[in-house]
């Protein structure tokens, strides 16, 4: 569901050049402010040369379950991000918000041109937009940043790459302060906190595959009671994030969520896969997941006002001599573990 919607123009400077900047959003109540930046851009393998991004639009949502987003449309002035190889930071937008929490960013991309050791390569964007998962505020007459990073990870042996957005860094209004309400309205926010969570580099029979693409349309969170019955757990839509896991390495970690729940232990995740597209030299494999979902035991505490960091591993196990595989995962890093 779209929130009724008004037109703002705002003039801002990107990267040298004037451009102007369209808001369709909520009538009346916008009084904050969210500036986008790209940080470092990279890839993988080999040294980017040439990175020229063009976006037609961005669309931001609230943490609420409405449905509701805003969309601001940007005038496709083409970005040069080539001097961020490495590091740096510039800036993409500035949008006007509501006052409250939001959740994703995604950035629609109209063109892209690169180049990797000074070759062209091809640029692959599933549909076509930048999905960019993270929790932020955005305060009344303040403006909130989010930074994210760029990579592009090379496909199995061809010379095409996906663009791969990773958050960087987020700044928003401080925390907790007088009469604050949070996000959410109604003062509940107070005993709410954020599990980020996130699949790293896969092990064992990854290399054999040319594509693993792992489509997530939902996830359930348990938590920690006395007397546990199926009430007791936290269901989410996941909006069909699709993760290519031959993409990831060990140090290339991808958010499939940022969830806001109530303070407290929890003990177990599911996710449930809608699809899995896999391709071995070619060809389409069979790659199962047991009961359609993934099923992630593990302890931790989320605390009220603050975000806790579970990072899982995705293990793919070859069937017996058939090329067919099992799906497992298997928990990476529980950032309980490491205070």
């Amino acid at each position: 569901m779209r929130k009724p919607i008004g037109i703002l123009a705002v003039v801002m400077t990107v990267i040298g050049s004037l451009s102007t900047v369209i808001l369709i959003g909520p009538v009346g109540g916008v009084d904050g402010g969210l500036e986008l930046s790209v940080g470092e851009v990279s890839a993988e393998p080999g040294e980017l040369t040439e990175l020229t991004v063009t976006f037609n639009k961005a669309r931001v949502f609230p943490s609420d379950d409405d449905g509701a987003w805003t969309e601001t449309v940007l005038d496709d002035t083409p970005m040069n991000l080539s001097d961020l190889e490495g590091s740096g930071s510039s800036p993409i937008a500035n949008l006007t918000l509501d006052e409250g929490r939001y959740t994703k960013v995604e950035l629609h991309v109209d063109q892209i041109e690169a180049k990797v050791d000074g070759e062209p390569v091809d640029i692959f964007v599933p549909s076509g937009v930048l999905k960019v998962v993270g929790a932020f505020s955005v305060g009344s007459d303040s403006t909130a940043t989010f930074e994210f990073d760029i990579r592009l990870v090379r496909r199995g042996d061809q010379n095409v790459y996906n663009l791969v957005p990773v958050i960087g860094k987020r700044v928003g209004p401080d925390k907790g302060g007088p009469d604050d309400k949070g996000g959410d309205g109604g003062g509940g926010s107070d005993n709410k906190g954020t599990l980020m969570m996130a699949i790293a580099g896969s092990k064992d029979r990854i290399d054999d595959f040319d594509h693993l693409n792992v489509t997530f349309v939902k996830a359930r969170i348990f938590q920690a009671v006395n007397n546990s019955t199926e009430s007791n757990w936290t269901e989410v839509s996941l909006d069909n994030v699709t993760v290519d896991l031959t993409n990831l390495t060990s140090t290339n970690e991808t958010i499939v969520a940022n969830l806001s729940l109530d303070a407290g232990n929890y003990t177990k995740i599911e996710l449930y896969v809608s699809k899995v597209v896999s391709v071995v030299d070619g060809v389409e494999v069979d790659v199962k997941v047991p009961s359609g979902k993934l099923k992630i035991v593990g302890d931790f505490e989320v605390e009220a006002n603050d975000t806790v960091e579970f990072v899982f591993g995705i293990h793919v196990v070859q069937k017996g001599p058939k090329t067919a595989y099992n799906l497992t995962p298997v928990i990476v890093k529980n950032q309980d573990d490491d205070d």
